[in-house]
């Protein structure tokens, strides 16, 4: 015990030359001017503690040395970010921060229709569910939701010109450059009847999307080509039952695409009958005429002479004898050549007695088609005869300016002529037509009576 205690006083000497060696962890703290950011995201990271040194692992493949350390995330993505302090004893701890560079992508269509939907879609870095934000220039045009893998889709309508971006937070995507093209609304209002109106209505929709361009063709060929930096009004010339193509293009303002739309207009002829008037009734006038047909004057006013003249085509084309003009009418008149005699050549009369008309024949050419009316009782004589007699004027019979074939029968004039055979026997004609065919043969005049 004695001994003991002579040691202890040895043993506090060596207590203090030798101190014990401490195995206790450095402790430490990590610090960052932001943790999220739109990419690039810009950083500062510091360090704090009872370590001697600092090693930083900051999670995108780079390392670091020290208590403070600038870095630049250039992709977006979710970093981890390790700081490793070491202590003199060589011990070492470590603390971590968790860092979000953000990101966002936009992709459209090249191009857009006005006011038509368009499919836009995207995807946030890191993945999350979030609102995204569409905008076009400084103008909030929609909002979108992300789904798993932070990816969205919507479907929005353009109202303007401009490209497009994608806002997630501060994080702003690259812009979706899309055209918008216009829409032309055009047309041709109005009944599209001969001698109404014809006039092109058109215009850009939006008014900024551009000027417009008409061509206008008709057969083929190109009749109007002009420009128009705004509305258009456009009187059109259209021949009857011949169709005129408008084509409209845009030339397009900046950030517009070119449009362009093509209309039909069709002039129809409306239906006519006795009482009408006008352009339409002249039409009919002139290719009646131009057919030969017997018509005294063209001057667009549907009388007897027209209701004649159109029975004497229907007769011909072996159609009902109404004297109304369809349709159907005006496509086998404007489609038909003119008829031509059974007999070429010289003065002579054509008695068509099947179709109950007369063809004048002089000097060998078609003079006039003739509306007549023969026998009742089909006794008119068929054969080839000559004119022996001609007496001029009213007989009293009411026969005017006859023109005597065989015995009592001739071919005269009469107040009524019938679209069908309703004479003694005679050839009765218009008695306005009478007096030129009266002029125009002499004794002798062959005159062809037939059943064709």
């Amino acid at each position: 015990m004695a001994r003991m205690r002579r040691l202890l006083p040895l043993l506090a000497l060596a207590a203090l030359a030798f101190p014990a060696t401490s195995n206790a962890a450095p402790t430490i703290s990590v610090q960052a001017s932001a943790t999220r950011g739109a990419a690039p995201l810009q950083i500062t990271l510091t360090a704090s503690g009872d370590a001697v040194s600092y090693h930083w692992d900051l999670g995108d493949g780079t390392t670091a040395d020290g208590v403070t350390v600038q870095h630049v995330y250039q992709r977006a993505g979710a970093y981890r970010v390790v700081v490793t302090g070491t202590g003199l004893d060589s011990s070492s701890s470590t603390a971590a921060l968790a860092i979000s560079a953000l990101g966002v992508t936009l992709a459209a269509p090249r191009v857009a229709t006005y006011r038509h939907r368009i499919r836009l879609h995207g995807r946030i870095t890191p993945a999350a569910r979030a609102s995204v934000t569409l905008r076009q220039a400084d103008r909030v045009i929609g909002h979108a939701h992300t789904k798993a893998g932070g990816r969205f889709n919507v479907r929005l309508r353009l109202r303007s010109a401009g490209p497009l971006t994608a806002v997630y937070e501060d994080a702003v995507s690259a812009q979706a450059a899309v055209l918008l093209r216009p829409i032309i609304r055009a047309s041709v209002p109005g009944s599209h009847l001969v001698g109404r109106p014809l006039v092109l209505a058109a215009r850009v929709v939006p008014a900024a999307g551009g000027s417009i361009r008409v061509r206008v063709y008709q057969d083929g060929i190109k009749r109007i080509d002009r420009d128009f930096a705004g509305r258009v009004r456009l009187r059109l010339t259209a021949s009857a039952s011949r169709p005129l193509s408008v084509k409209l293009t845009t030339k397009p303002a900046p950030g517009f695409a070119p449009a362009h739309k093509t209309i039909r207009a069709l002039v129809r002829l409306p239906e006519l009958a006795l009482g009408a008037r006008g352009p339409s009734v002249a039409l009919l006038q002139r290719r009646l005429v131009d057919l030969h047909f017997a018509l005294p004057a063209v001057n667009g006013d549907f009388g007897i002479h027209t209701y004649e003249a159109v029975i004497a085509a229907q007769k011909y084309l072996w159609l009902p004898r109404t004297g109304r003009v369809t349709a159907g009418l005006w496509a086998r008149l404007q489609a038909m050549n003119v008829p031509k005699p059974r007999y070429p050549g010289g003065s002579h009369i054509e008695v068509d007695k099947a179709r109950q008309i007369l063809f004048d024949v002089v000097n060998g050419s078609l003079r006039r088609i003739v509306h007549v009316s023969t026998g009742a009782t089909g006794n008119t004589p068929l054969g080839v005869f000559h004119v022996y007699s001609k007496v001029p004027g009213f007989n009293s019979e009411l026969m005017y300016d006859s023109l005597f074939f065989l015995r009592g029968f001739a071919v005269h004039g009469y107040p009524s002529v019938p679209a069908y055979p309703a004479s003694h026997g005679c050839v009765r004609t218009p008695i306005w037509v009478a007096p030129a065919i009266y002029a125009e043969h002499s004794y002798g005049t062959t005159i062809y009576i037939y059943w064709s």
